[in-house]
């Protein structure tokens, strides 16, 4: 989206650069006197007229950009901050946000819940982590430490040596 911004706003400023070197063309030969004030006028104002427009086009394009750097600057904090987003969400913002991570439904089993092969995208998402999970041992012990759950030094197993 970036690009198409980016892209429409070359064009404007090429077409309004063009237009001022047309301006000023024409007004070197209405001061040269190949053309009259009447030709003048009649080539210049349309061509005023335009390059307000692309102003105004520009201007609204500049806007546009800016809101979409905010968007993309608070979708970016929130996707880092996923449990606090979470967590201060309405009922309809964590609905969506479940739909865009699992699609349209999150079916609910009594006996398997939420990870049952109805849901196929959270499986996948789960096989993937595990799987990078299972290369990686870091992953775990950081779900380990993360979860609470003891050291191997902090809970040793066996007697004492006396000290």
């Amino acid at each position: 989206m970036r690009d198409a911004y980016a892209d429409t706003s070359r064009r404007l400023t090429q077409r309004k650069l063009d237009i001022t070197t047309l301006s000023n063309a024409a007004l070197e030969r209405l001061l040269r006197g190949t053309i009259t004030d009447a030709q003048y006028k009649a080539f210049v104002e349309p061509n005023t007229r335009e390059a307000e427009q692309i102003e105004e086009q520009l201007a609204t394009l500049a806007q546009k950009r800016v809101t979409l750097e905010e968007i993309t600057k608070q979708v970016e904090a929130e996707a880092i901050d996923l449990a606090g987003t979470w967590k201060g969400a309405t009922l309809e913002d964590k609905q969506s946000l479940q739909r865009s991570l699992f699609g349209a439904r999150l079916a609910y089993d009594p006996i398997q819940g939420f990870l049952n092969s109805q849901n196929f995208l959270l499986m996948e998402k789960l096989t993937a982590f595990l799987v990078e999970g299972a290369r990686d041992s870091s992953v775990l012990e950081r779900w380990e430490n993360d979860a609470g759950l003891p050291n191997e030094e902090e809970s040793p197993v066996g007697v004492g040596d006396g000290d």
